[in-house]
């Protein structure tokens, strides 16, 4: 019994549309998250492109990095559409109907032929509506989702499992696609007849991206204990030492987990991606983490100067 299909398309169907929320909840202070978006999200993006592309290049004999090096590789895209993001906020919230617009957006993105990862647009205007949600959102409103039992949480998560693992390995639907809906990278053809089906498809991951990081909050936290909005402060206040050194850091450990079965890789995955998450979350790695960018960052200004 191979559940390993099940599993990765369960986590993708929450994980990037829960962390986006959160770094829209944090980015309320439009104009200061405008002026340090250069240095604190284009520089890093770059540093990541690099890093990553070399990491990939040797890992997996990928030459994107070389054939464009535009093109978002491994979770780089986050980091470019964050920047795309808090630079043109300020000037997005005149909109009306804002809202309506980037959940639209999110259903047309893949009827957008032609576009490919490069820097990271499919996603940058796909996400954006989870980035708004955490906005839009105050403090109140995400303790008000913190009401469900653990235990009706891990019984609906167990339920998903089983319906996609009967949708993968019984029915026989294709793993491939409804895993590049979840991550939202996937385009049609010019083939009209699809349309119908994709909409459909990218409507339910909608729904279930929503849904599941309810679930996931209410998994680990409990109503009016405050470990929540201290937790959100903690990573979601500065993400960058966290986002962009797990991305190396998983990369690595994929590679060393290749020739294990991959039940194997998604066990252990569990508690080195908390490990992760505490280790790079905390103060004295932000701190360092920090300083060292900001040592890259004038050495770059430095040079644009001269």
């Amino acid at each position: 019994m191979d559940i390993t299909k099940a599993i990765l398309c369960l986590i993708y169907s929450f994980h990037m549309p829960l962390f986006v929320f959160i770094s829209g909840y944090f980015s309320k202070n439009l104009e200061k998250r405008r002026k340090t978006a250069f240095e604190g999200l284009l520089i890093p993006f770059i540093l990541a492109q690099i890093v990553v592309g070399l990491i990939v290049l040797v890992t997996d004999k990928n030459l994107n990095l070389l054939r464009n090096p535009l093109f978002a590789s491994y979770g780089t895209w986050y980091l470019i559409s964050l920047y795309i993001w808090r630079t043109l906020m300020p000037d997005l919230v005149k909109i009306k109907k804002l809202m309506v617009i980037a959940i639209l957006a999110f259903l047309v993105t893949p009827f957008f032929w032609g576009m490919d990862n490069t820097l990271g647009l499919q996603r940058a205007i796909g996400f954006f509506c989870f980035f708004l949600m955490g906005f839009y959102c105050s403090e109140k409103d995400v303790l008000k989702a913190v009401r469900i039992p653990k235990a009706l949480c891990i019984a609906v998560y167990l339920i998903e499992l089983a319906v996609l693992y009967v949708a993968f390995e019984i029915i026989g639907i294709p793993h491939g696609p409804m895993f590049t809906i979840f991550t939202h990278g996937f385009t049609i053809s010019k083939e009209f007849w699809q349309v119908p089906f994709i909409v459909c498809g990218y409507a339910i991951a909608f729904i279930l991206a929503i849904f599941n990081s309810v679930l996931f909050i209410n998994l680990f936290f409990t109503e009016g204990d405050g470990k929540l909005a201290r937790y959100l402060s903690k990573i979601g206040g500065d993400t960058m030492p966290l986002y962009l050194t797990h991305l190396a850091l998983i990369k690595i450990f994929a590679a060393l987990m290749k020739p294990l079965p991959d039940v194997v890789y998604l066990i252990l995955a569990v508690p080195v991606g908390i490990g992760f998450v505490v280790g790079l979350s905390s103060d004295k790695y932000k701190n360092a983490f920090n300083n060292v960018i900001k040592k890259i960052v004038a050495m770059v200004l430095r040079t644009e100067e001269l």
